[in-house]
């Protein structure tokens, strides 16, 4: 079962959208903040003057484009299905984390950093934040990351691939478990580790 929303929108406050099944907007937009809490969740459009944040408890979280003002937080709890957002930007910290797989296109912190914690395969176009970029994942395949301060990159069980990299201070790519490689290229103003 679903809770089909067409439209949602607050022009002076927060907007809260909370169900036991599956809430399914196409956009949602508010003044203030927003918060999606659902068994699963998909949102088409999502546009906070603040926060953003959505959880999934037991299933899918499917975000296409969300903006915030502040910060910006996706949640996916439990074994079925997997985080996906097309497009998410913040004006703070953007947080994302999935007890299975993330699949991103691109995120950007203006004014914040970047954290992804991902049980399993993190995959991600572009990463862009002012502060750091931190990713700890299952295996990763990163098209662009680029952090204002510090990049720090670990798989735990996978390869770690990164395509283009840069870090305004420091840049660490830690690949554990037996299995694939390391690949990168990192451009950095700091100092850079291989692990």
């Amino acid at each position: 079962p679903h809770t089909a929303v067409l439209l949602v929108r607050s022009f002076g406050a927060n907007v809260a959208i909370t169900a036991a099944d599956a809430p399914d907007a196409t956009t949602v937009e508010a003044a203030g903040s927003i918060a999606v809490d659902g068994a699963s969740n998909s949102i088409g459009t999502a546009t906070a003057g603040t926060s953003l944040a959505m959880l999934a408890r037991s299933g899918q979280l499917t975000l296409g484009t969300g903006s915030a003002g502040t910060t910006a937080t996706l949640t996916k709890q439990d074994a079925a299905g997997e985080l996906q957002a097309t497009t998410l930007t913040s004006g703070g910290d953007a947080t994302i984390a999935s007890s299975t797989n993330t699949v991103l296109g691109s995120v950007e912190s203006s004014g914040g950093n970047i954290v992804i914690d991902t049980v399993g395969a993190t995959s991600a176009d572009t990463l862009t934040a002012s502060g750091l970029i931190d990713v700890d994942s299952g295996s990763a395949d990163i098209g662009t990351a680029a952090a204002g301060s510090s990049l720090t990159l670990l798989t735990r069980l996978g390869g770690l691939t990164l395509g283009a990299g840069s870090a305004g201070t420091t840049a660490v790519l830690t690949k554990q478990g037996a299995t694939d490689e390391l690949d990168a290229s990192v451009q950095l103003a700091g100092f850079f580790w291989l692990m």
